[in-house]
């Protein structure tokens, strides 16, 4: 880097840091449903209760739910905290900022290396470090105990580390990508599709060995956690048992998409064990595929118009319901910021895998198809988009560039019409998604508008 790059680099990192801070110690959210969940069940595993979301079943976690959440990576990442600082959740909102710093600083790696040959490839890296660090809605999500700004940054330390790793494989190249993709997938299970990935590509390149030790850490932290579950519960659970339970959420006759119950499931899910219900979710998930097929392929169209709409910003969060102007201002932010996410960031992964057919590009490539492959089949929600964010980033910034510095070139016309493509299919995703969800929509702005009048 410049000396210049290298001072707007640290300005951006501090920025990040006090913008984030100073949003979780204003709003001071509570934690509630999911995050109050990982919080009792942290605070309990801190305590030495154990691993269980009622401490009264600390002596019976057979009785108890709490491997039904997703996890437990978050879970024991803030039991660790509390063990340090005790039951302390602002301390958890600094670590949060630092690691919202720490993801800002590997994004910018990650765009120095895979853009290493673009002349502008520091200013791409800065505009991506901006596109990430800046973004209302993981400024929002970092001020709540919840999975999403743990998974983010392990997410973008296994793109860095797989990208180290494929140039050369060392054994801390191996080791430390083996580590961070088992904590990864440890927090979000999906993460084993990129796991699987690079795993592929060692043995394409005929490294037995890399490829082999690989697995090392998902088999020495796996697999005593496994072993834990099945002495508990009597069934396989290699990280949380919830992957029946949300298929079958969001795949049924009444599904529309979200994490949006029937009467038939929510009855379920009082009545039985989450071992139970997972069981019951892949049984229900699989007769529905095979009695009902084409409602089937409608939920999954109707999922990735979910997943790709413009229309989907962050903002309806419990904290901001009665203070309409500032939830105004992040529903605005948030829909600007990711529309151009989106926008820019999709048209530069089309652009880029145009013009470069590279190992390393296509492994990123891969990457970030994964995570909508990842997702839709199940359920979407808006901060599922998230481990996406990255991606966008980084492809956002390389576009964003190219098409500023090549505007009135040949390439610039392409360009453009790249861009023109991508936003004409974003906006016939975001229309199919407001036909869908029209009533759900007109529902929530009169709701917004009487507030403010």
């Amino acid at each position: 880097m410049t000396q210049k790059t290298k001072k707007l680099f640290w300005i951006l990192l501090v920025g990040v840091f006090i913008i984030n801070l100073c949003y979780s110690f204003f709003y001071d959210i509570k934690p509630i449903v999911d995050a109050g969940a990982y919080d009792d069940i942290a605070w309990n595993v801190a305590q030495g209760i154990g691993y269980v979301e009622n401490a009264g079943n600390g002596e019976t976690p057979e009785k108890d739910n709490a491997v039904g959440r997703v996890g437990p990576g978050f879970q024991f990442f803030l039991a660790g905290i509390y063990s340090v600082f005790g039951h302390n959740i602002p301390a958890v909102w600094i670590i949060h900022a630092l690691m919202r710093v720490l993801t800002v600083a590997i994004v910018v790696g990650i765009a120095l290396r895979l853009f290493k040959d673009h002349t502008h490839k520091e200013t791409i890296a800065l505009i991506a470090g901006l596109l990430i660090g800046l973004s209302p809605d993981l400024i929002v999500v970092q001020a709540m105990l919840l999975t999403e700004t743990l998974g983010v940054l392990l997410l973008a330390a296994s793109i860095w580390l797989s990208l180290i790793l494929i140039e050369r494989p060392t054994w801390w190249s191996v080791l430390g990508a083996s580590l961070v993709f088992t904590l990864g997938i440890m927090t979000r299970p999906t993460t084993a599709l990129m796991f699987f990935i690079v795993v592929g590509v060692l043995l394409y390149k005929r490294k037995w060995l890399p490829a082999l030790c690989m697995f090392l850490f998902p088999v020495l932290i796996m697999t005593p956690w496994a072993l834990r579950n099945h002495r508990i519960y009597d069934h396989l659970v290699l990280t949380s048992s919830t992957g029946g339970y949300d298929l079958w959420v969001g795949n049924n006759l009444e599904a529309i998409g979200g994490f949006d119950k029937s009467p038939e499931i929510k009855e379920a899910r009082k009545n039985l064990h989450i071992i139970e219900l997972d069981k019951l979710g892949f049984e229900k998930y699989f007769s529905f595929i095979a009695e009902h097929p084409v409602k089937f392929v409608e939920l999954q169209f109707r999922k990735t118009t979910m997943y790709f709409s413009l229309i989907r910003p962050t903002g309806f969060w419990s904290y901001l319901r009665d203070t309409p102007i500032q939830q105004g201002l992040t529903l605005l932010t948030s829909g600007i910021w990711t529309a151009t996410l989106l926008i820019a960031g999709i048209a530069g992964f089309i652009w880029m895998l145009m013009r470069r057919r590279d190992i390393e590009m296509w492994l990123v490539g891969a990457f970030a198809i994964l995570q909508p492959i990842a997702v839709i089949p199940i359920i979407v929600e808006a901060r599922y988009r998230y481990p996406l964010f990255p991606f966008l980033a980084l492809f956002g910034a390389v576009f964003l560039i190219e098409l500023y510095t090549k505007w009135n070139t040949e390439e610039g016309t392409t360009l453009k019409r790249v861009l023109a493509y991508t936003l004409l299919v974003l906006l016939m995703m975001t229309g199919a998604d407001t036909l869908y969800n029209a009533e759900d929509i007109v529902g929530r702005i009169d709701t917004f508008l009487e507030k403010i009048s």
